[in-house]
């Protein structure tokens, strides 16, 4: 079975709550502050296909993820909550998809403030954080809530 915490904390987090350490590692999807008004709830699995190059719109746009690098902890968070991948997994998934003509891999961006930068320029843009319960929302991006 599953464990729920991470997804829990990171319903927490979005609705404004501190989550408890206890959770683990909340997962925040960030988007520029004026993209994609009339989505505010985006479940996981359209997450895991957006981010694995299996769906390419979301909410009337096309959607360019970005990730952070190999070895952070929020991408290890995201791939072991989101992807249900380990980083060996997921570099064979886009082995694969290169062998067969699919999609590409996320853009990675090497820390989390190029990447909120990128993504605040840009409205098809989607990122992801880890929270923190003592930093700030980062200025021009907003969290869309991640439903189960």
């Amino acid at each position: 079975m599953r464990k729920a915490g991470p997804l829990l904390a990171l319903l927490a987090a979005l609705v404004g709550a501190t989550p408890s350490a206890a959770f683990g590692d909340p997962i925040l999807v960030i988007v520029a502050s004026d993209a994609l008004d009339g989505a505010k709830l985006l479940d996981a699995s359209t997450l895991r296909r957006l981010y694995l190059g299996r769906q390419t719109r979301f909410g009337g746009l096309r959607i360019e993820c970005h990730a952070l690098p190999p070895g952070s902890p929020a991408r290890a968070a995201f791939n072991r909550e989101i992807l249900r991948l380990d980083e060996d997994e997921l570099d064979e998934y886009w082995i694969e998809q290169a062998l067969r003509g699919g999609a590409l891999p996320p853009a990675e961006f090497e820390a989390p403030g190029p990447l909120i930068e990128h993504v605040r320029k840009r409205s098809q843009a989607i990122g992801y954080l880890l929270h923190e319960s003592d930093a700030p929302v980062p200025e021009g991006v907003r969290f869309l809530r991640l439903r189960r």
